[in-house]
């Protein structure tokens, strides 16, 4: 069973101009290398906030004030997390429903009524809000950042014929780590010159994914040399103990959607 997701197609009659495509890639190349590095120091702290979330000790072996010290961490910032944690999945989730539709004139109460119907099937069977939900929180609590990416899935599943069993919106908690913006962008994503996601995938699912939208052997081998590791995410395997060595395997790709304003026609 794979995710797919569906994406706009271009207009019959969108042309691209000549070498524009090139101009594009390079201007897209420089401006994310160009993000990565100004995020630097965020990521550090974004490193220093998983260690103190973990009670993880700075310095070992400690020395002072006397030799084999003992180096112990409270876990203050863990117990200050989960308290607000707690509370605000309490806050969301105590009401029911989660989502509430409302009429705005009493012309449309019935049909109100059943697009609650509708809408508490999808929140709680289709759209996986709640495990969203759960992981968006705590990254806000953390990081003080918590994102939502919510594409059009197809679940397809290959056996003697291709099909798809189920499709429609789904609500994915991206981390702050493999979402990426110009520098200055504080307030609105949709003024941003571009928003990137990053994804990490291994062979099987990079080859349904280039297969869906018809990537050509040049954009597959860019893909591929584009694979590298990432401190926050590997800081966050170390913590909870996965194995961070999967990231030098060579079937593991680094992958960014990126969404930008750039006159390419």
């Amino acid at each position: 069973m794979r995710q797919i997701e569906e994406r706009p197609d271009f207009d019959e009659g969108f042309k691209i101009a000549e070498g524009a495509e090139g101009r594009l890639a390079l201007w897209l190349q420089q401006e994310v290398s160009q993000a990565f590095s100004n995020r630097s120091e965020l990521e550090s702290e974004w490193k220093a906030a998983l260690a103190s979330y973990e009670a993880v000790p700075e310095r070992r072996p400690v020395t002072f004030p006397f030799e084999g010290a003992p180096n112990i961490v409270v876990p203050l910032g863990a117990i200050a997390c989960d308290s607000i944690y707690a509370q605000s999945l309490d806050l969301i989730f105590s009401v029911a429903p989660v989502v509430t539709v409302q009429p705005l004139d009493e012309r449309y109460v019935k049909e109100a009524k059943a697009l609650q119907r509708f809408v508490n099937w999808m929140v709680a069977q289709e759209s996986r809000f709640s495990a969203a939900a759960r992981q968006s929180i705590l990254d806000d609590v953390q990081f003080g950042t918590g994102i939502y990416y919510i594409p059009w899935v197809k679940e397809t599943k290959k056996g003697r014929i291709h099909r798809v069993t189920r499709q429609g919106p789904r609500i994915i908690s991206v981390p702050p780590e493999d979402f990426l913006v110009p520098a200055g962008t504080y307030d609105d994503l949709q003024s941003a010159r571009w928003v990137a996601m990053r994804f990490w995938c291994y062979q099987a699912d990079f080859d349904a994914r280039a297969e869906s939208e018809g990537w050509d052997e040049g954009r597959k081998a860019r893909a591929h040399a584009s694979a590298r590791s990432d401190d926050v995410r590997l800081r966050r395997e170390t913590l909870g103990h996965e194995s961070g060595q999967q990231q030098s395997k060579p079937e593991l790709f680094e992958l960014l959607d990126i969404y930008c304003s750039y006159d390419i026609d």
